[in-house]
C-alpha cells in the first residue's frame, strides 16, 4: 500500500538515514555518491554533530556518523536501505522492541503531542513505537525527526512494536492504513521467503507420505524458532484460545442435542409440517434448519446433527439419501450471518473491529443467495 494525499498525489515524506561504517562513499563527495541525483528523491539537509547544512552543496564530503534527510516518495526513500552502510536513523530505535509493523498515523487535534518536539515526547517509550517519517501537507520540514514540533494533521510512519495498542492511542493518533514492513526492515522479505519455502516443502513432504500434517507442519514451526522468524511468545499471542474453546464446546452440544433425541423430533416437524406442501418445500425447510444451526455453533456440529434428520427424510419419503446430504453439507457451511458461526468469522471479528450488526447486513443477504440457488440446483438436478 502506498501512501497518497487526498488529491492522489504522494504524499512527501522527510526521513533520516545514518551513514555507517561501510558505507563506500565516505571521504567522497555527495556529487560521487549520486546523493544528488536521485529519481523522486530530495537531499534536504546533512547533520553532522549539531551543524545543520541546508542547502547540501554537492561537493560536501561524506563522514561516517553523518545524518542525511531525504525528502520525497517513501517507497523511492525506503529502496535507499539497498545502498550498502545507509540505514533509516529510527532502525536502531525500533530495534530494541523488535518491531512487527509499519502504520500510517496521523496526528489528532486533541494530542497530547501537539506543539513539542519529538525528542522532548519520549515517544519510543510512550508509545511502544519509533518514528520512521514525517509528512507534513504543504510543508518542505528540513529538521530532525527529533526536532520537529509536532502539529495537528502531521502523518507519521511508525514502527510499531507488539505491546502497541491502537485502542489507548486513539485520543492522540487517526490510524490511516498499515504499510508494507518489508519498504522498511529488508530482513522481513526474506524471512517471508524462508517461511514460504518451509510451508511448501511440508507440503511435499505430507504429499509424499513422509510425514503425517501435524509431523510436517509442527516441525515447521520449530525451524522457524530455531531460525529466529518467529517467538514462543509471538506463537502464543496468535492461538485464538477463544475459537478453540468455543469449537470444542459446540461439539459438545452437538452430541447432547443428537442424544437427547432431538434430531428425530426435528425430522418428525419437517415432515408434518412441509412435506405436505410439496418436496421443494421440504428441501427448503432442511436448509433453513441445517443453516439457522450452524450460525451458533461450527458446521461440523451442524451436520452432525442435521445429517441424521436427512437421512430419516430419506428413508420415510423413499428419496435419495444424497441430494439430501449435499443440503445439509452446504447449509452448513454457509455460516455469513454471525461471527460465532464459524471459526474465520472469529478470528476476523476482533482484528477487524466488526460488530455484530456488520455480519447480519451482509451475512443474511449471502444467506438468501446460497440457500437459492443451491436449494434449486440440487432440486432440478436431482429430482
Amino acid at each position: 500500500m502506498k501512501p497518497h494525499d487526498e488529491e492522489g498525489a504522494m504524499r512527501e515524506y522527510l526521513c533520516e538515514f545514518k551513514v555507517g561504517s561501510d558505507y563506500p562513499y565516505i571521504g567522497k563527495t555527495l556529487k560521487q555518491a549520486k546523493l544528488r541525483k536521485l529519481e523522486g528523491v530530495f537531499l534536504a539537509s546533512l547533520f553532522r554533530g549539531s551543524e545543520q547544512f541546508t542547502p547540501v552543496p554537492s561537493s560536501m564530503v561524506i563522514k561516517e556518523d553523518d545524518i542525511l534527510l531525504f525528502s520525497g516518495d517513501i517507497t523511492r526513500i525506503s529502496s535507499l536501505q539497498k545502498t550498502k552502510g545507509l540505514k533509516i536513523a529510527a532502525h536502531e530505535e525500533a530495534g530494541q522492541f523488535q518491531y512487527m509493523k509499519v502504520i500510517e498515523a496521523a496526528v489528532t487535534p486533541r494530542s497530547s503531542l501537539l506543539f513539542r518536539k519529538v525528542k522532548e515526547t519520549d515517544f519510543r517509550s510512550n508509545y511502544h513505537a519509533a518514528i520512521l517519517a514525517v509528512h507534513r501537507h504543504g510543508k518542505h520540514l528540513q529538521s530532525k525527526i527529533g526536532d520537529i514540533v509536532l502539529k495537528p494533521g502531521d502523518i507519521l510512519l511508525l514502527a510499531v512494536g507488539k505491546e502497541f495498542k491502537k485502542e489507548t492511542s486513539r485520543i492522540d493518533f487517526y490510524f490511516l492504513s498499515q504499510l508494507d514492513d518489508s519498504l522498511f526492515d529488508p530482513s522481513i522479505r526474506k524471512k517471508g521467503w524462508t517461511s514460504l519455502f518451509l510451508l511448501g516443502f511440508m507440503a511435499l513432504l505430507v504429499i509424499a507420505d513422509i510425514l503425517s500434517i501435524i509431523e510436517a507442519y509442527g516441525t515447521a514451526v520449530l525451524l522457524l524458532c530455531l531460525l529466529k522468524i518467529i517467538s514462543i511468545n509471538e506463537i502464543k499471542s496468535f492461538i485464538q484460545w477463544n475459537v478453540l474453546v468455543l469449537i470444542a464446546s459446540s461439539f459438545g452440544i452437538g452430541a447432547a442435542l443428537a442424544n437427547s433425541g432431538l434430531a428425530e423430533f426435528i425430522a418428525h416437524f419437517i415432515l408434518n409440517t412441509f412435506a405436505p406442501l410439496g418436496l421443494f418445500t421440504m428441501i427448503l425447510a432442511l436448509y433453513l434448519f441445517t443453516n439457522l444451526l450452524t450460525e451458533f455453533i461450527t458446521n461440523n456440529a451442524a451436520a452432525v446433527i442435521m445429517f441424521p434428520i436427512a437421512y430419516k427424510l430419506s428413508l420415510i419419503q423413499e428419496i435419495p439419501l444424497l441430494p439430501l446430504a449435499m443440503i445439509v453439507s452446504i447449509a452448513a457451511s454457509a455460516s455469513f450471518a454471525t461471527p460465532i458461526g464459524y471459526q474465520t468469522n472469529l478470528i476476523v471479528y476482533g482484528p477487524g473491529g466488526y460488530s455484530f450488526k456488520d455480519f447480519l447486513k451482509i451475512g443474511i443477504p449471502l444467506n438468501l443467495i446460497v440457500m437459492a440457488v443451491a436449494v434449486s440446483a440440487v432440486y432440478f438436478v436431482w429430482f
